[in-house]
């Protein structure tokens, strides 16, 4: 089952293989005992466990799958573990159901590679896998990790659910969708977006001045290929990121209170919120204004460049006023920007 053998693919070697991989099947579905693949080199064949019930948990650590292989609506009841696996071909997990934690850290998918209509109905670690072909998630999660994984052809999200906490940080993607995509609460801290990111009818969860998504020093290569359509942004952190050439389009952003001006969750987020950035606090533990008040140029630039004076005045407002904030007291109160904004918005 180990064998590297160039001839494994061929008979007589392919029918043991199959007959002893069938009986570790078999045995496994009948709750005898856990199928365990470790290091285990499938040969050069389609393999297929379409519609197969796993009652005991399936490991395939370090596994080497040279041909095509498909978990086509598999169910497994007690997870599964694919830490380090190298999916050479396509591989399918379409409709497949994780019933308990399931793993594939830092395996390599060299192929496409298909979850559509797959459950993970406990927390599922993808942490420093790496897809070299497309990859299609439009999945139901309800606890998972991406962080440090690699994207470096199409990754479509778009119609996943992300149910609980969700963690993208320091990953890369080439090209993403998130069109439609639910989320909880989702951190792309230091991710990497190399191309097109596409975040259309994305559902962030908007509860408070809690933080639902944090984007602190993500970094968009081609920002201008950065796209946020319809999609409530309303507890959304963008510290440190350079949002001057990102495409903003029919979003709904906080308002102040009274004078409905649009405003930053950066401005209100406690400090003390485990979701708050570092860099949003100064070193005497106050709240960072200078850097906020980036941001709102960034913000005013791109809107003006869309020709949205609207909102870009509503930024330029915020710059002015987080200058104000970050001043000593007299500069505060009597300061050019206190007069600027009591001349400009009594």
């Amino acid at each position: 089952m180990h064998s590297l053998d160039p001839e494994k693919g061929r008979e007589p070697l392919l029918t043991q293989f199959r007959e002893k991989f069938e009986l570790e099947i078999m045995t496994c579905a009948a709750g005898m005992g856990t199928l365990d693949c470790t290091r285990f080199v499938f040969p050069d064949i389609n393999v297929s466990f379409h519609g197969r019930l796993a009652q005991e948990r399936c490991i395939f650590v370090k596994a080497t799958f040279w041909g095509t292989i498909s978990f086509l609506q598999q169910t497994f009841e007690k997870g599964a573990d694919f830490n380090e696996c190298i999916f050479q071909k396509d591989v399918s997990f379409r409709g497949a159901v994780f019933i308990t934690d399931t793993t594939f850290e830092s395996s390599q998918f060299r192929g496409t590679s298909d979850f559509i209509g797959a459950e993970f109905q406990a927390s599922v670690t993808f942490a420093y896998a790496h897809f070299g072909g497309r990859a299609a998630f439009r999945t139901i999660f309800d606890e998972a990790n991406f962080k440090g994984a690699m994207f470096g052809d199409d990754a479509n999200f778009s119609s996943a659910k992300f149910g609980k906490t969700t963690s993208f940080t320091f990953a890369s993607f080439r090209r993403v969708t998130f069109a439609e995509t639910e989320f909880a609460t989702i951190d792309f801290s230091n991710a990497l977006f190399a191309s097109n990111a596409n975040f259309r009818k994305t559902k962030f969860s908007a509860v408070g001045n809690t933080p639902s998504a944090v984007f602190e020093f993500a970094v968009f290569s081609e920002p201008e290929k950065i796209s946020f359509v319809h999609t409530d942004l309303r507890n959304v952190l963008f510290s440190n990121c350079d949002l001057s050439k990102v495409r903003f389009s029919d979003v709904i952003w906080r308002t102040r209170p009274y004078i409905r001006k649009r405003m930053l969750l950066e401005e209100v987020v406690s400090l003390d919120d485990p979701h708050c950035p570092e860099s949003l606090k100064t070193s005497t533990g106050g709240r960072n204004y200078n850097l906020i008040a980036e941001l709102y140029r960034q913000l005013e630039k791109v809107h003006d460049d869309q020709l949205d004076y609207n909102s870009g005045g509503d930024f330029h407002y915020g710059d002015i006023e987080m200058r104000r904030l970050a001043g000593r007291w007299f500069h505060r109160h009597f300061g050019i920007e206190a007069w600027y904004l009591r001349v400009s918005h009594p």
